[in-house]
């Protein structure tokens, strides 16, 4: 599998359950090792970044079923991914301008298991954000959505990463988060596959992607994640 996806857009990978969506995710944020190949964040191989800058500062993730803490509030919900990452201190006021900024300055003292789905995602999202990750990887984040909440989700997703110029990889069987995607792709036979094209989403040589890619994470739409790798077939089958 070769791949690259850029800083700045939306991208949005499709395929059949077991096709390896989830697992690709998890090899791109170093939860799974490749069985031959290399995952790369700026040009740096993902087994290269310590575990808590890497999960912490560099990628974040969205989930299907949010994974907030029930007891805790929404804004500290936020503050916690903070106070992990150490990053709280030097930035008290984050979590209530993304709550803001997310439309949920209303709800910043609500108990998570308080809020509706489309509410807690958006909650997630937000989390995510708390400390300014280059990367988003989301995974079937409108599975559990209604219709409306599903669209203002995907829509969301499109617009932050426009505005913050972070490369959002989502997963997702739902046509309407592909609809607002700056580029879809779809997994096929352990490949990955541009929607509406027969090319591979990356450059190949010998099977093996090969290419310098730029250590800036400042460049907008420049590469930040570069796949080259051989998926392992006992995960894709799960």
């Amino acid at each position: 599998m070769d791949a690259e996806f850029a800083s700045g857009l939306f991208h949005v990978v499709m395929g059949p359950s077991g096709s390896g969506k989830t697992t690709l995710l998890n090899l791109l944020d170093g939860s799974l090792n490749p069985e031959k190949g290399v995952v790369k964040i700026a040009g740096k191989p993902v087994s290269d970044f310590a575990l808590k800058d890497l999960r912490g500062k560099v990628l974040a993730r969205v989930f299907q079923d949010y994974r907030l803490i029930p007891y805790l509030s929404a804004c500290d919900n936020i503050r916690l991914a903070q106070q992990v990452a150490g990053t709280l201190d030097h930035n008290p006021d984050t979590a209530a301008e993304l709550l803001q900024r997310l439309g949920l300055g209303n709800i910043a003292d609500s108990r998570a298991d308080q809020l509706s789905g489309g509410e807690a995602q958006r909650v997630a999202i937000a989390r995510a954000l708390a400390n300014k990750p280059k990367v988003i990887l989301a995974d079937e984040p409108t599975g559990a959505l209604d219709k409306d909440s599903s669209n203002a989700i995907a829509e969301l997703l499109g617009e932050l990463a426009h505005e913050l110029d972070v490369c959002i990889i989502t997963v997702t069987h739902d046509p309407a988060v592909a609809d607002v995607a700056d580029r879809v792709l779809e997994v096929s036979e352990c490949k990955l596959i541009e929607k509406n094209s027969s090319k591979p989403a990356g450059k190949s040589c010998g099977g093996l992607y090969s290419a310098t890619f730029p250590n800036s994470y400042d460049t907008l739409s420049s590469v930040i994640i570069s796949v080259s790798m051989r998926i392992p077939f006992w995960y894709v089958t799960q």
